[in-house]
């Protein structure tokens, strides 16, 4: 951190504590953490209690964040003694969670949200509890634990939620000493390691267990005395606000609870009982659960459940009572149960969060098939060409065409470039070149968002590449810089190849690498909206440099190690509700910085061993933007001089109209709604521009909302400059004082000379508190901006202003910090860790996952990709057909936009368009309840349904004749106006594609599909899985297209064979 703060004034080490910092590893990297007592300085903050560590962590409590100190409190005087260290970890507030937003990511499986009856038919005893923002809140919470353990090799921990109870405080005489809690955990744990040193999860307060299958282990040494808890096997158990668990439990949960379809105590249960979780309880409970909060009901938590023989009785077909022993009925309980608890964890298989998982890290078949494995390429290859891959002439030539429309070849037109200036911009521009040029590298690549733009994040991608572009263009030597959408692209081609037959032109070079030694920038963050959620199309090149927003995906570790990797992180909470939350934070709680940034008292802080930058986001204009903007303020404020206007008289007009360009969303409307009706009382005309319409409220207090999205750049720009003052108002969620979140928005008014009016208190500090008026009262700040902006004159201070903002926070100076940060990074390796064996825990056979007693079934592969089938869809009114995909007369749901689970929850949302569109004046209607902005509209109810379970060919993609990629998951709702039982069959009723085709040149195909699409040969088997509804006893007899393309084909081609 000094090393990077002595060369860039702008950069504050990272504050250090008296004691020593503890040196642990963070996902496989050494990060800096702060002690027990930290001591902050340089006039920092004291970090949040949950920053604090203990020396052998090993109790973890968790709770709302501004609950910390009554939570530890709590936990202290209801089950631990008071010495006992306790970390704290934050909860995730369901307040923070969009279920809506995480359903269309696929982070919540629809299925989990239906009603119960469905819930218990595809889910099993998995379904029975009823999944909303708090149970799913509560699952992600745990996932913080668990991923606290994995990042700091935690070896076992005790989990506590806030509410649990030490249930053995009537035994004082059994247990000596301070605790008798913890003398009674040890002792479990003691008993553990000794009956079975494999256990990985251990419940210490178990609720509505099915007690009358408990299988006991055999006793072992342990303490002695009427609270001596017994361990005991269950394949029922519920409630985990008291449980232990070890390393390679965690990386299991971790694994398996994403995308999420029930509560963390009944993913346990299923684990168990398929044997991948090697689970046991205590017996009696230890703990027992608070009823007094307001997330339970005040009845008493029963440790059994009384309904076991009722439920047992369900699910196998005969009585407890009809069975010798138990051993008996739980393996029968089990034989039942595994079917639908397979199908439970099927749902997210081939999910692309898996590959944010520990599996994905630790587990060479948990890599998904040409990914990120497929991509590494050693740094001292001269072509980075991959055995088992194309050719490089075929992988250039595949590439060309993308590099060619996406990237672009900079400079090189002698010592100054076309900016040749001796100005601010400039020096500013020429300061990122030679930057580049220190680091060896010979462009830049943006990733990703390059067509949506109605995801934010594609503006802060455009503010990036524009930097880039104008500090290229000044460059003495050429640059490549692309900004790449990675569905554009062909799997497995050499972009550098291509970009060097691109540079021809000006100097040839060697090519270094598959991206030829660029600074790539990526948003992991970001990229679930995105056709490349995991990052495995992005090659991995150990010439280039990457800089991460927030996370580094795990197959980049080794590069962040050599330190060509880094982390850049936004200061202050930013509102959001982040897709791989359990990741973030733990990177930013075992930061240096802290989480939320609390620890960082500067702009921007730099942890080296971390890899981790801590900044605000940059103004979006470009240096020379700002100098060319305030030259041209200076010769309008000369011109009003010389015409002798009074400065007043020059703003009149300006004060009645201000323009807020922006997104209102949930987390500032309130806000927004707020400052609208100040402005509208103090006789202010605002006018609001953005993607998306505004709230009814907002808008009957605007003179005008300006809904469109084709609002260019400049346009933005222009409607700043002439508005009076402008908006800069954040939510609640992004402000924490002097660590609030910073927008972009403020830094670009403050660079085009605005006055500001905000509700941040951290806007003063930034640009000064003579070009900003602020006031928490929002109501009130519009009426008082406005008088300020008239009677202040922009001049000298606002030029100074804009001259700071040019050389501190544009995204030029944001890539300067990133390029000095990598430089430190680069001069700092840490060892690579050793490599991880399969056999530790990815793979192990059922026998070793199976608890005493319990009979033993074959394993499987922990982490495989499994293509789905039609014994998944178990309603037969829904009668699904493998290997077919039905046409229809028109399209209710397009896939593309709709992803789900399985075949199952498909065919489910077909019936519920039917049953909901169906009905009359059904137009207005949500008829998903997992997705409450999907309406019917003008469409007919839904009769066909088809659904992409993957290919064999392609686990992650379905093969169609079309040039559109098709997704595993996707699920195509549709209509037939008549006949439903009769549906349309491209393909004939065959379930594969003939030789004759599979082996035909590709310009044959019966139609287009581009090789970016689909780059290999016509699949054997035809992919999809497709349905009608109807009666079950109804027969369907697919029939033929009108225009029988595939008999035609055969016809000229065949005759075909399968």
């Amino acid at each position: 951190s000094k090393a990077v703060a002595d060369s860039h004034t702008n950069l504050t080490p990272m504050p250090l504590c008296t004691r020593s910092l503890i040196r642990l590893l963070c996902m496989g990297r050494a990060v800096a953490l702060y002690p027990r007592t930290p001591t902050p300085t340089g006039g920092a903050p004291p970090p949040h209690p949950h920053a604090a560590q203990c020396a052998k962590p090993f109790y973890f409590v968790t709770g709302l964040n501004h609950t910390a100190t009554a939570t530890l409190e709590a936990i202290h005087r209801n089950a631990l003694a008071a010495d006992t260290c306790v970390e704290f970890i934050p909860a995730v507030d369901k307040r923070a969670v969009v279920v809506d937003e995480m359903t269309s990511t696929g982070l919540v499986s629809p299925l989990a949200l239906v009603p119960y009856v469905q819930r218990m038919a595809e889910l099993g005893l998995s379904g029975r509890a009823a999944q909303d923002a708090f149970t799913i809140a509560c699952a992600l919470t745990h996932r913080r634990f668990w991923e606290t353990m994995v990042a700091r090799r935690i070896p076992r921990a005790v989990i506590f939620e806030s509410d649990a109870l030490f249930a053995g405080g009537g035994e004082a005489t059994h247990f000596a000493g301070a605790s008798l809690a913890d003398q009674a955990v040890q002792a479990v744990l003691a008993e553990a390691d000794a009956s079975d040193r494999d256990w990985e999860l251990i419940n210490l307060g178990r609720g509505w267990g099915f007690c009358e299958l408990d299988t006991a282990l055999a006793p072992a040494v342990g303490y002695v005395g009427p609270r001596r808890a017994r361990l005991v096997a269950s394949p029922g158990l519920a409630c985990t606000h008291a449980y232990a668990v070890t390393l390679v439990g965690a990386k299991k949960l971790l694994t398996r609870s994403l995308p999420h379809f029930t509560s963390v105590d009944f993913l346990i249960e299923v684990l168990s009982r398929l044997r991948l979780l090697r689970v046991y309880s205590a017996r009696p409970r230890l703990f027992e659960q608070e009823r007094k909060n307001d997330a339970h009901d005040s009845t008493q938590l029963p440790e059994c459940d009384p309904t076991t023989p009722a439920w047992f009785q369900a699910s196998v077909g005969l009585p407890l009572a009809s069975f010798q022993s138990r051993h008996e009925a739980q393996v029968a309980f089990l034989r039942n149960e595994s079917r639908r608890d397979t199908n439970a964890l099927r749902i997210g298989t081939t999910h692309w969060v898996r590959d944010f998982s520990p599996a994905a890290r630790d587990c060479p078949a948990a890599r998904a098939d040409g990914g990120a494995a497929g991509y590494v390429a050693d740094e001292h290859e001269a072509t980075g060409h991959v055995a088992g891959a194309p050719p490089p002439e075929q992988t250039c030539k595949q590439a060309r065409r993308v590099v060619a429309d996406q990237c672009s070849v900079l400079g090189g037109r002698g010592s100054g470039g076309v900016a040749a200036a001796s100005d601010d911009a400039a020096a500013v521009n020429q300061e990122l070149v030679n930057e580049m040029r220190e680091l060896g590298l010979r462009g830049a690549i943006v990733w990703g968002f390059r067509v949506d733009r109605f995801h934010t994040h594609h503006y802060v991608h455009v503010a990036l590449y524009r930097a880039l572009l104008e500090a290229f263009n000044s460059s003495a030597t050429p640059r490549h810089l692309c900004w790449l959408e990675p569905r554009e692209l062909p799997p497995q081609c050499s972009l550098g190849e291509a970009l060097n037959s691109m540079r021809a032109a000006h100097t040839p070079l060697a090519v270094r690498g598959p991206l030829d030694s660029s600074l790539v920038i990526a948003s992991p963050k970001h990229m679930g909206w995105s056709s490349d959620p995991s990052l495995l199309q992005l090659p991995v090149d150990a010439g280039s440099m990457y800089v991460f927003h927030d996370v580094i995906p795990p197959h980049f570790e080794p590069l962040a190690r050599r330190g060509r990797a880094v982390e850049w992180m936004v200061k202050g909470p930013d509102g959001n509700f982040p897709l791989t939350d359990s990741l973030v934070y733990t990177r930013y709680a075992l930061s240096a910085a802290g989480v939320s940034g609390v620890g960082c008292p500067s702009d921007e802080c730099a942890d080296v061993p971390s890899r981790a930058l801590l900044s605000m986001w940059g103004a979006p204009i470009s240096p020379r933007e700002i100098v060319d903007h305030a030259r041209r303020q200076q010769l309008q404020r000369a011109a009003a001089w010389r015409h002798r206007e009074h400065k007043r008289a020059s703003h009149t007009s300006a004060v009645t109209r201000v323009h807020f360009v922006g997104s209102i969303w949930r987390g500032n409307a309130e806000e927004m709604i707020a400052f609208a009706a100040g402005c509208r009382a103090a006789g202010v005309r605002l006018v609001r521009h953005g993607l998306r319409e505004s709230p009814a409220r907002l808008v009957a207090l605007l003179e005008h909302d300006d809904v469109r999205t084709n609002l260019s750049d400049a346009e933005r720009g222009d409607l700043m400059s002439r508005s009076a003052f402008l908006p800069v108002l954040q939510g609640a969620a992004h402000l924490n004082g002097e660590h609030s979140y910073v927008s972009d928005r403020l830094l670009l008014g403050a660079a085009l000379g605005v006055h500001l009016a905000s509700n941040n208190p951290l806007a003063m500090r930034i640009v000064g508190a003579e070009h900003v008026t602020y006031a928490a009262n929002l109501t009130a700040l519009c009426g008082l901006a406005a008088r300020a902006a008239a009677e202040k004159p922009r001049g000298a201070a606002t030029s100074a202003l804009q001259l700071r903002m040019l050389r501190r926070h544009t995204y030029t100076a944001r890539l300067i910090s990133l390029l000095r940060f990598l430089k430190a990074t680069a001069a700092s390796p840490q060892p690579d860790l050793p490599e991880a064996h399969e056999s530790d825990w990815c793979g192990e056979a059922a026998a070793r996952n199976a608890p005493s007693g319990v009979a033993a079934t074959p394993g499987r592969p922990f982490f495989t990709h499994s293509v789905a089938n039609v014994s998944d869809v178990r309603d037969r009114s829904c009668h699904a057909a493998e290997h077919a995909a039905y046409a229809a007369d028109g399209t209710v749901q397009f896939g593309h936009y709709f992803r789900l689970g399985s075949a199952a929850e498909c065919c489910a949302a077909c019936q519920m368009h039917a049953r909901v569109c169906g009905a009359r004046d059904a137009a207005r209607r949500s008829w998903y309840p997992a997705r409450p902005k999907l309406l019917c509209g003008s469409a007919r109810p839904c009769t066909t349904w088809s659904y992409c379970p993957g290919s064999v060919e392609e686990p992650r993609q379905c093969f169609a004749f079309e040039n559109h990629r098709h997704l595993a998951g996707e699920c195509w709702l549709k209509y037939q106006r008549r006949n439903v039982t009769r549906p349309k069959e491209p393909f004939e009723g065959h379930t594969a594609f003939p030789v004759q085709m599979r082996s035909a040149a590709r310009t044959l195909w019966p139609f287009e599909v581009r090789k970016r699409i689909w780059p290999g040969p016509v699949p054997k088997l035809i992919p999809w899985i497709s349905g009608v509804l109807a009666p079950p006893d109804e027969t369907v007899v697919p029939v033929p297209v009108k225009n029988r393309w595939w008999r035609r084909w055969c016809a000229k081609h065949g005759p075909c064979t399968e």
